[in-house]
């Protein structure tokens, strides 16, 4: 096998994802697969936003960015709090715990 940067960044993103799919916290990126869509979408519309200010875009443009933001943020606040999955520490018992 030829290791060239492709490579060695492939093979470190499939070792860390299975690091995480067999890690004893029960972390899982299966659980995330549900999530993904959301926060990726949110995550565009907002550096969207950003980059249109900075870049003087037409104002209605900007203006309708600043519309959509604030309820696809409330709608991907929705979407975690209904399909993610709870890692079972309270706050109580982990507080001063660094991982």
């Amino acid at each position: 096998m030829i290791f060239n940067q492709q490579n060695v960044i492939v093979l470190l993103i499939s070792f860390k994802y299975d690091q995480v799919k067999q890690s004893p916290l029960n972390i899982s990126l299966l659980s995330m697969d549900k999530l993904i869509f959301p926060i990726s979408l949110v995550t565009f519309i907002a550096i969207f936003y950003v980059v249109a200010v900075g870049f003087n875009f037409p104002y209605p443009i900007v203006a309708g960015l600043f519309g959509i933001l604030p309820v696809a943020l409330v709608w991907m606040v929705y979407k975690v709090l209904k399909d993610g999955e709870h890692s079972g520490k309270t706050f109580e018992k982990y507080f001063y715990e660094f991982e």
